[in-house]
């Protein structure tokens, strides 16, 4: 996270052009990304920066100057894509293991953390705009798999 702030804190400000401007939101938003060291979580994480007040916390904690609201608007489509189809791309094993490290890392159960994303309407939350049929139908079945095996887990355990 250092590393983002650092990063956009070094480039000068004055007679910088719009679009190194959008490449400093861009790269701090890649930075942050980055350093999350689950998918699930850069998926949700990017998803939530849609919201206002999101992007202010980001902006206070990561970067040194505004930006438009167009700027944020193609940074966040550009992430929330790069972050849909990395999920995408994983196996369904792999998206447990990447939801079941996530959740220990907080502390919860694989369970617990799937409630929170217990529905499609929530899934929706997570699927950028843009994205084809096929995609999106993709993501909704392995979501609803992985809460299926959650279940199925916890039941076991029990």
């Amino acid at each position: 996270m250092f590393a983002a702030r650092h990063a956009v804190d070094s480039i000068p400000h004055a007679g910088v052009s719009p679009i190194s401007h959008f490449s400093q939101l861009s790269s701090a938003l890649e930075q942050v990304l980055f350093d999350m060291p689950s998918q699930f979580q850069r998926l949700a994480y990017v998803a939530t920066l849609d919201q206002p007040i999101a992007r202010i916390q980001f902006s206070r904690r990561f970067l040194t100057r505004s930006f438009s609201d167009r700027d944020w608007d193609v940074a966040i489509t550009r992430a929330h894509h790069a972050a849909f189809l990395g999920w995408l791309s994983l196996s369904l094993r792999e998206k447990l293991a990447d939801i079941a490290y996530l959740a220990t890392r907080r502390g919860q159960t694989v369970a617990e953390l799937m409630r929170h994303w217990a529905n499609a309407e929530s899934d929706e939350t997570l699927i950028p705009r843009g994205v084809s049929e096929p995609e999106r139908m993709l993501f909704h079945n392995d979501m609803g798999l992985l809460r299926t095996l959650a279940g199925a887990k916890a039941v076991a355990a029990s």
